[in-house]
C-alpha cells in the first residue's frame, strides 16, 4: 500500500512535506553510515517542533528566492526546477514525521506529530501549493521561455504536467475563487488526517476464554496477552483477526473479533468521512468538474470514472460466474453454515475457504506456516531481489531508533550504496495496523553522484516468543514481498526531478509493480528457494507448491469481486451526490456483487477503510484491479526470460520502474512489452472464462 496527498507532479512536489511516499533532502548525501540515519528521525516533540520551523523557513526562503527573479530572466532551472526542489530541500524532515506518527511507540511523539502534519500541510497549501504568484512565475516562463530551451523529455514532460495539475487545481482562477479552493483544501487535509489517526489509534479488544479459541494457531495463541483471571485478550491486529477468522473454530469467537474489527473508528469516523465528501465535491465544483471522481481521475492513466466504470463491468460478469461456482463448491463442504437461501455469514466466509482447502485440496494453512520462518523467509526472498535486480543487501546491527524491532538493510548497485532500507514488521499497540511502504529520502540523480536513499517498510508480523518462532503464513510472505516492491520501486526509480522519483506515478499504475512481484510467489522453483521447515530445514514438497498454485484460482471470483466491491464503493461515494446514506450506499453494493453474503448490520467497515481517506487512492481504489491486469502481462514476459534473470531484470529497471513517474505509464509499459497491453493473462490466472 502506497500513501500520498492531492496530486501528482508539480502540486505533489509542493504539499510532499505531508506525503509519506515523496522526498529529499540536500542531507541525504551526508547518509553514509547508520549514525546519519539515525539522525533524520526526531527525538522528542521539542525535535519534531523545530523541525517544523526550519521546514517553514527554507520554503519561505525558496519561495521568495524564484519570486525575486525578474520574468525575462526565468529559464527551467532558477523557476521550474527551483520549484521541483522545495520539496528535495525539505521533504526528508517532514517524512520522518509522518512515519514517526505511525510507528512511535510514544503516544507524545505520535500526538506531536499528527499536530505537526496538520500544521505543515496548512502551511503549504496556504503559502506554497496555492501561491498564485509561483504559478504565475512558472506560467510565464512556460508562455515565453519553455520553448526557447533544449530540454530533456523529462524537464519537459514536468513543465508540463506542472502547468496541467496547477491549473486542475484552481491557479488560474481569480483570487477570491481560489481563497475558497484553499481553505476548502485546509480542511479536507485536517479531516484525513484525523480520519486515519481515529484508525490507527482504535484500541479496539475482546476478552475470551482458551475454549472460546479452539483451533488458533498455537503461535497466534502464545502472542495474546491476558488478564488477570487468565482470559486471553483478542485485539485488532492482522495476525489476530487473521487467525481468529481462519481458524478458529468457535462461530461465536469469529463473530465477535469480526465485528470488533469492522468497528474500529466507528462512529467517529462516519461523521468525518460524511464531511470529506461533501468537501471533496464542493472542491470539484469550484474548479468546474461535476464531481469529485472526475476530478481526480482526469490525469490517471483510466482518464475517467466511466472508463473505469466499463473496465469493472468486463471483469464482474466473468468473476460472477466464478464465485457463485466456488460457493456451490464451499457449501458442499460446509453445508451448515449456509442458509436455505445459500447465504453465508460475513464472519464464516474465511473459515469455510480454510476449511474447503483442508478437507479437498489437501492444504493445511497452519501447517504451511512451518515452512516459513520469519528469518529465513526474508533472507531468501532478498536473495531473489538481488539476483533479479542486480543488487546486492547488507543488514546492518543497529539501535537507536524508535523501537528494538527495528532493522536496516543496505542497498548496493554496482559497487555504490544506494539505498537504506529500514524493516519495521512486528504489531504493536497504536502502531500503523496495515502494510505500508513509506519513502523518506527518494533517489534523485545528482550531478552523476549516487546518494541513498531512504524507505520504511512497516508491516505486521507475528513476533517470536520464548514458546514459538515468528512463523508466517503464505499470506504474509506475499505481502512482504509486496512492499518490498514498493521499496525496490523506490530505490531504482532514480530521476534527475524529485517529483518523478521512484513511486511517484500515476496513482493507477504505483501496485503495478509491486502486484506483479506477487507472481513470483506462485513459482515451483521460487518457494522451493524461499520455504524451509522450521524444524526439519526441508523446503516446501512439490505435492504442496502445486496446491499452492490452486489457492490462486480456488476463490478468485469471490476475492476479485471484493476487490471490486471495494473499487465500486470508492467510486461512488465521490459521484455528484456527496450526501448519500454511506452505510446503505455500502449495503446496496455488498448485495449487487456479492449478494451471497449476508448483510451485518451492525459492522461498519467502511469507517476503518483507509483508502477512503488517501489522496493516492480516494475514489482510485480500482487502481488496484487496474494495475493487477497489466502486472500479469508483464509477469507473463518475463518469465519467459527467467525469473531470476539478471537482464531481464535489468530490462524492466531500464524500461519500468528506473523511468519513476517521468514518463507516461501507459507508454513504460508498451514500450516493455513491445505491443499494447492484454487482459489475456490475467483472464487465465484467475480461472476465468
Amino acid at each position: 500500500m502506497k500513501i500520498k496527498v492531492f496530486a501528482s507532479g508539480l502540486l505533489l512536489s509542493l504539499l510532499m512535506l505531508v506525503n509519506c511516499d515523496r522526498g529529499q533532502s540536500k542531507m541525504i548525501c551526508q547518509i553514509n553510515s547508520i549514525e546519519d540515519l539515525k539522525k533524520i528521525f526526531p527525538k522528542s516533540v521539542k525535535e519534531i517542533e523545530q523541525n517544523v520551523e526550519k521546514i517553514k523557513n527554507i520554503t519561505t526562503e525558496s519561495v521568495n528566492e524564484i519570486l525575486s527573479i525578474p520574468n525575462d530572466k526565468r529559464n527551467f532551472k532558477n523557476t521550474a526546477k527551483a520549484i521541483d526542489k522545495i520539496g528535495e530541500k525539505t521533504a526528508a524532515l517532514a517524512h520522518s514525521i509522518v512515519a514517526l506518527e505511525k510507528v512511535s511507540p510514544e503516544k507524545d511523539i505520535r500526538d506531536a506529530a499528527h499536530k505537526a502534519s496538520i500544521e505543515m500541510s496548512e502551511f503549504h497549501i496556504k503559502e506554497v501549493s496555492t501561491n498564485k504568484k509561483l504559478y504565475e512565475a512558472l506560467k510565464y516562463y512556460y508562455d515565453h521561455q519553455f520553448k526557447e530551451e533544449n530540454l530533456d523529455p523529462e524537464e519537459q514532460y514536468f513543465v508540463t504536467e506542472s502547468i496541467q495539475d496547477l491549473e486542475r487545481m484552481g491557479l488560474n482562477l481569480p483570487e477570491e475563487k481560489l481563497a475558497e479552493v484553499r481553505k476548502t483544501l485546509q480542511e479536507i487535509s485536517t479531516l484525513e488526517q484525523e480520519f486515519q489517526q481515529n484508525i490507527n489509534s482504535d484500541k479496539s479488544q475482546i476478552e475470551v476464554t482458551k475454549d472460546e479459541l479452539k483451533g488458533l494457531p498455537e503461535q497466534v495463541l502464545n502472542s495474546l496477552e491476558k488478564t488477570a483471571d487468565g482470559k486471553y485478550i483478542l485485539k485488532a491486529d492482522y495476525p489476530t483477526v487473521n487467525g481468529v477468522l481462519d481458524h478458529v473454530e468457535v462461530e461465536k469467537t469469529r463473530e465477535k473479533v469480526s465485528r470488533m474489527f469492522n468497528n474500529r473508528a466507528y462512529p467517529k469516523n462516519m461523521e468525518i468521512l460524511k464531511e470529506i465528501l461533501i468537501k471533496k465535491n464542493h472542491l470539484a465544483n469550484l474548479l468546474g468538474y461535476k464531481d469529485f471522481a472526475h476530478l481526480d481521475m482526469e490525469n490517471e492513466m483510466a482518464k475517467s470514472p466511466e472508463n473505469v466504470t466499463k473496465f469493472i463491468n468486463n471483469i464482474v460478469d466473468k468473476a460472477t460466474k466464478k464465485a457463485k461456482n466456488e460457493l456451490k463448491l464451499f457449501s458442499e463442504n460446509n453445508r451448515k453454515f449456509f442458509d436455505k437461501n445459500g447465504k453465508i455469514q460475513p464472519w464464516n466466509i474465511s473459515f469455510v475457504k480454510n476449511e474447503y482447502k483442508k478437507n479437498h485440496l489437501k492444504l493445511d494453512e497452519k501447517e504451511l506456516t512451518k515452512y516459513f520462518p520469519l528469518e529465513n523467509t526474508i533472507k531468501e526472498l532478498l536473495d531473489i531481489y538481488q539476483q533479479f535486480f542486480n543488487v546486492k543487501f547488507k543488514e546492518i546491527q543497529t539501535g537507536g531508533f524508535w523501537h528494538q524491532d527495528v532493522k536496516v538493510v543496505e542497498v548496493f548497485k554496482d559497487g555504490h550504496l544506494i539505498s537504506y532500507l529500514i524493516l519495521d514488521l512486528h504489531p504493536r499497540d497504536s502502531k500503523y495496523s496495515h502494510a505500508c511502504d513509506q519513502p523518506i529520502i527518494s533517489a534523485v540523480k545528482k550531478d552523476n553522484k549516487i546518494c541513498p536513499s531512504v524507505s520504511l517498510v512497516i508491516a505486521n508480523f507475528p513476533k517470536s516468543t520464548p514458546n514459538s518462532p515468528s512463523l508466517l503464513t503464505y499470506k504474509d510472505v506475499v505481502t512482504f514481498f509486496h512492499e518490498f516492491g514498493h521499496a525496490m520501486h523506490d530505490t531504482l526509480g532514480r530521476t534527475e526531478l524529485t517529483s518523478f522519483a521512484g513511486t511517484n506515478v500515476k496513482s493507477d499504475f504505483v501496485e503495478l509493480p509491486s502486484q506483479m512481484l506477487e507472481n513470483w510467489m506462485e513459482d515451483k522453483e521460487i518457494l522451493k528457494k524461499v520455504s524451509k521447515h522450521y524444524q526439519t530445514g526441508e523446503p516446501l514438497p512439490d505435492d504442496l507448491i502445486e496446491k499452492i498454485a490452486d489457492l490462486k484460482k480456488f476463490d478468485s471470483g469471490d476475492f476479485t469481486l471484493r476487490q471490486l466491491q471495494f473499487a465500486l464503493l470508492a467510486l461512488g461515494l465521490f459521484d455528484p451526490n456527496p450526501e448519500k446514506d454511506i452505510q446503505e450506499f455500502w449495503k446496496s453494493i455488498s448485495h449487487k456483487l456479492r449478494d451471497y453474503v449476508v448483510w451485518d448490520p451492525e459492522s461498519h467497515f467502511v469507517a476503518s477503510f483507509g483508502h477512503l481517506a488517501s489522496s493516492l487512492y480516494g475514489p482510485k481504489y480500482y487502481g488496484y484491479m487496474w494495475s493487477n491486469v497489466f502486472a500479469h502481462d508483464l509477469f507473463d514476459t518475463i518469465k519467459k526470460g527467467g525469473l531470476l534473470n539478471g537482464n531481464m531484470g535489468q530490462k524492466y529497471i531500464d524500461n519500468v520502474i528506473g523511468k519513476g513517474g517521468s514518463q507516461d505509464p501507459n507508454d513504460l509499459i508498451e514500450a516493455f512489452l513491445g505491443r499494447k497491453p492484454s487482459e489475456d493473462a490475467f483472464m487465465k490466472d484467475m480461472g476465468f472464462e
